[in-house]
């Protein structure tokens, strides 16, 4: 509303400054009509030309000064608005494009008065809104969900079997008779006593710096003076341990040790049909040995001691000697043999020998613990 005082403040002075002007010519004029030639009145448009440019160019000044208040009071406001409202997103609302009004042109004809222009329509101020009050909403924090870690798959482990070797199958040698009885030579020997002499079996003892001999009572014709040899032609003289008339059992000791000997298996009477073999010294002369079978099992009429029947050949001579099976183990003591019947008639291959086991018995104290069972 203001502008518009204004300007036409500057109009209304500019038209009262135009009649001032121009009044005194018109009073001279009149009162000097009677001297001189009266000359007709004649505006002069180049002082009209100037007061319609300095009016435009005062309007226009007035306008720029117009919007620079503007602009402070735009500027007061958004201020205000800071402060009360706090920081809010400003709309930039584009101000009104200022354009200049041409000047218009001035045309050399007469004229009482000039022509104006009207005057430019004024834009109002921009309305400002009133900017919301935010509310600050404090974010809903969203708990981070629970990660279950996924169970690593157990990896079971593939057995690769192993495979088995066989064994070596190592082939157990045949053993042989032979064999067999070339190991049992040298567990026999030759008994030499007085006029008498005979065959004993090597046996373990108790003292391991000795070597206990089985053989037949019968054999021993002196105790105090035995003999033995062994297989390799080695002697050594013996001493009568134990003596046992009613079995026709005698154990004589050495002082020798480390030599072969045989085990005492106690197992029983052998089966009858039993491949077996008989060693001993014959006649008192070489090393001998014979085979047959195990004929019979019997007990002695008279003593009652289990005996082993063979058909085996037994000689003079080969009592106290061995009697073994096939694989060398000891059965019995070479004891005797029947010759005839007490009718006269002539027996053969009717040979006796006692049982190991009965040996044993009559003399457990005297063996080596070592006695297979």
């Amino acid at each position: 509303m203001y502008k518009k005082f204004i300007y036409i403040f500057f109009v209304g002075f500019a038209l009262i400054s135009c009649q001032i002007d121009s009044s005194p010519d018109i009073t001279n004029n009149s009162l000097t009509q009677n001297d001189e030639t009266v000359t007709p009145f004649v505006p002069i448009f180049e002082d009209l030309d100037k007061i319609v440019r300095a009016t435009v160019e005062a309007r226009l000044d007035n306008f720029e000064i117009s919007r620079e208040v503007d602009s402070q009071l735009s500027i007061a406001l958004t201020a205000t608005s800071i402060a009360v409202y706090g920081t809010a997103t400003k709309t930039n609302t584009p101000q009104p494009t200022s354009i200049p009004t041409p000047l218009p042109t001035i045309t050399n004809t007469p004229s009482p008065f000039p022509t104006y222009t009207p005057l430019p329509t004024y834009t109002p101020l921009p309305t400002y809104t009133t900017v919301p009050t935010t509310t600050s909403i404090p974010p809903t924090n969203t708990p981070a969900p629970t990660i279950t870690p996924s169970p690593l798959p157990t990896s079971t482990p593939t057995y690769t079997p192993i495979p088995t070797l066989s064994p070596t199958i190592t082939p157990t040698p045949t053993i042989t008779a032979i064999d067999v009885l070339a190991q049992a030579t040298k567990k026999v020997v030759k008994i030499l006593s007085g006029a008498s002499g005979g065959s004993g079996v090597m046996v373990s003892g108790n003292d391991l710096l000795t070597t206990l001999i089985i053989t037949n009572e019968h054999v021993i014709e002196n105790p105090s003076s035995v003999l033995i040899e062994l297989y390799n032609g080695n002697k050594y003289e013996g001493k009568v341990i134990f003596e046992d008339e009613e079995i026709d059992i005698a154990i004589i000791e050495i002082n020798a040790f480390d030599l072969e000997i045989f085990d005492i298996p106690l197992v029983g009477p052998p089966s009858v049909g039993l491949e077996v073999y008989a060693l001993g010294y014959p006649l008192n002369e070489n090393y001998s040995v014979t085979s047959g079978i195990v004929s019979a099992n019997l007990y002695e009429e008279d003593t009652g001691i289990q005996m082993v029947q063979t058909d085996a050949a037994l000689n003079p001579g080969s009592s106290g000697g061995a009697l073994i099976n096939r694989d060398g183990a000891l059965i019995g003591i070479n004891t005797s043999r029947k010759e005839k019947t007490g009718s006269g008639r002539i027996v053969t291959n009717m040979g006796y020998a006692t049982l190991i086991d009965e040996v044993y018995q009559k003399s457990p104290h005297l063996f080596s613990v070592d006695i297979q069972k």
